[in-house]
């Protein structure tokens, strides 16, 4: 078993318009600077998936082994809603090292844009803007998980 043994490097976003996550904080780049040193790649085959929120609210980020960058997820993600009350579960999450999709099945919350009982995809993409040309956000349209 090999460790990442990457050194940190920079947070690609530091925090979100309306959202009070601050993802270069100091608890959050201590959490990654660790990772970098004593986790090896459990996503996509070169990133380690973190979720820096806790077991109900997820808040994930992707940090990139071989350059040190963690980039971050605007969407926040809990469990399946009912009449509109949390159930007390964690969101279904479903991902891999040898897989570049992240895939939760629960509620998504981002600003202004906000979906109950839904199944959505993410991926490390790459962009054009930016200082790093990548960015983590959704490959899928939120889809009802209450049809089936």
């Amino acid at each position: 078993m090999s460790f990442a043994q990457t050194k940190f490097k920079a947070v690609d976003t530091c925090q979100y318009d309306y959202s009070d996550i601050d993802f270069c904080s100091k608890a959050n780049t201590a959490t990654y600077q660790k990772a970098f040193l004593t986790r090896q790649p459990n996503f996509n085959q070169k990133y380690i998936l973190l979720n820096i929120g806790d077991r109900l609210n997820h808040i994930y980020v992707a940090l990139d082994t071989q350059t040190g960058v963690v980039f971050t997820l605007k969407d926040e993600m809990s469990g399946v809603r009912r009449n509109n009350q949390s159930t007390g579960k964690p969101p279904i999450v479903s991902y891999s090292v040898n897989n570049p999709d992240l895939c939760v099945e629960g509620t998504v919350n981002s600003y202004r844009d906000s979906y109950d009982n839904v199944r959505v995809c993410y991926r490390v993409q790459k962009e054009d803007f930016g200082k790093y040309k990548k960015q983590f956000w959704r490959t899928t349209v939120p889809q009802s998980i209450e049809d089936r």
